[in-house]
C-alpha cells in the first residue's frame, strides 16, 4: 500500500493559482473591450440607450477604461444628466490630466447648466492642453453669451482660415455683432451665411433679428421659412410675429398648421383663439381658448380673453372668467373694466 504525500500537488495548485489570478485581468479587459466596443457600434447606429448599457458593463469590467467613461459621459450630457456627467469628468480628469477633451466636456456641461464663469475657466484649461479650433468657437459662443461679446472677435480670428470653419466663424460673429447692438453688421453677416447655405436656424435668427429692428414683414417671412422644418421655435416665433402685424388670418393658419404637430402645446391654442376671437369667430374662440386652458394654460391674459369670448353668448361664464384674471392679477385695469361693463 503506498502512501501519498499531502504536499505532492501541491505545486500544480499555486501554478493553477496563480494563473488564474494573472489571468482574470487579462480576461476582464478583454472583455470590457468587447462591450466597449459593441457601445461603440450602438453609438454609431445612434441607439445611445444601448451604448449606455454596454459602457456601463465595459466599465464594470474594468473601471479604469477611459474611453468607455468619457463615453458614457457624453450620453449622459446629451440625456442633460448634468451632474452623472460631472461625475465621470471628476473620474477622468484623474485618470488623464492632459487629456484637452475632458475639460472641453465639462466646459460644455457648465455651459448647459448655465455656469458660465466655470464654463470659461474649463474651455481655457482645454485650451492650454491643446489649441483647437473647436475650443476656439467655443469660447467665443461663450463669451457672447456673457457680459464679453466683444472679446469673442480675438478668439474667432485665431481660428485658421479653412472652408470647414468659415460658416461657424461667420455666425458666432454675426451672434456678437447683435448682442452689441450692431444690428447693420449683423444683418449683413446672416445675408451672408443665408446666401451660401439657406438654414433654417439662419433665417431663425435673421427674423429675430429683423424685429429687434421693427421689420415684422421680413421677420414674418424668415421666420415661416424656419418653419418649414417644423421646429417649435420658429414656429411659436411666427405666430407672434404675426400677432404683431395683426395678420389675423395668417396667425389661424399658422396656430392650425402648429396643433398638428404639437397638439398638447397650450401656447398655439392660445394665440389661435386670439386670431379668431379678432376675426369675429366667437363660437371658435371659446373652443380654441378652453383647449389651451384644459392644456394647463393658466395666465390672466387668457382668463380675460375667455371672458371677452363669452360675452357675446354666456355673461355669467365672461363675469367669471374676468373675477379669476383678477384673482392671479388684481390690478389688470382690463379685467376690472370688462366687469365694471358688466
Amino acid at each position: 500500500m503506498s502512501t501519498r504525500s499531502p504536499n505532492r500537488h501541491k505545486p500544480l495548485v499555486i501554478l493553477l493559482l496563480a494563473f488564474c489570478l494573472s489571468a482574470h485581468p487579462a480576461g476582464a479587459q478583454n472583455l470590457a473591450q468587447k462591450y466597449y466596443m459593441k457601445g461603440v457600434e450602438f453609438q454609431r447606429k445612434q441607439i445611445p440607450s444601448r451604448a449606455l448599457d454596454y459602457f456601463e458593463q465595459a466599465l464594470k469590467e474594468d473601471s479604469t477604461l477611459f474611453e468607455a467613461r468619457y463615453r458614457r459621459a457624453k450620453i449622459f450630457f446629451d440625456k442633460k444628466f448634468f451632474d452623472r456627467t460631472l461625475e465621470d469628468i471628476a473620474i477622468l480628469r484623474r485618470q488623464r490630466p492632459r487629456a484637452a477633451e475632458v475639460p472641453a466636456l465639462a466646459a460644455a456641461t457648465y455651459q448647459a447648466m448655465g455656469q458660465f464663469d466655470r464654463a470659461l475657466q474649463a474651455i481655457d484649461e482645454a485650451l492650454s492642453l491643446e489649441d483647437r479650433p473647436l475650443y476656439r468657437l467655443r469660447k467665443a459662443h461663450l463669451l457672447i453669451q456673457t457680459a464679453w461679446a466683444h472679446r469673442a472677435f480675438a478668439e474667432l480670428d485665431r481660428v485658421p482660415d479653412e472652408a470647414k470653419w468659415k460658416q461657424q466663424v461667420l455666425e458666432l460673429k454675426a451672434m456678437a455683432y447683435q448682442h452689441l447692438g450692431k444690428l447693420n453688421q449683423s444683418l449683413r453677416l446672416y445675408n451672408q451665411l443665408i446666401k451660401s447655405a439657406p438654414l433654417p436656424e439662419y433665417f431663425y435668427n435673421r427674423g429675430v433679428l429683423l424685429q429687434r429692428m421693427d421689420n415684422y414683414r421680413g421677420a414674418c417671412l424668415d421666420f415661416a421659412k424656419a418653419a418649414r422644418a417644423g421646429g417649435k421655435d420658429a414656429l411659436k416665433a411666427l405666430a407672434r410675429c404675426r400677432w404683431k402685424q395683426a395678420d389675423f388670418k395668417g396667425l389661424e393658419a399658422t396656430c392650425r398648421a402648429a396643433v398638428k404637430l404639437y397638439p398638447d402645446e397650450p401656447f398655439f391654442y392660445h394665440l389661435g383663439g386670439l386670431a379668431l376671437l379678432r376675426q369675429g369667430n366667437h363660437r371658435d374662440a371659446i373652443q380654441w381658448l378652453e383647449r389651451a386652458h384644459s392644456l394647463g394654460l393658466d395666465s390672466a391674459d387668457l382668463y380675460n380673453n375667455l371672458g371677452t369670448a363669452y360675452l357675446a353668448t354666456d355673461r355669467k361664464q365672461a363675469r367669471r372668467y374676468f373675477q379669476k384674471a383678477l384673482q392671479l392679477d388684481p390690478g389688470n385695469a382690463i379685467a376690472r373694466h370688462n366687469l365694471d361693463q358688466l
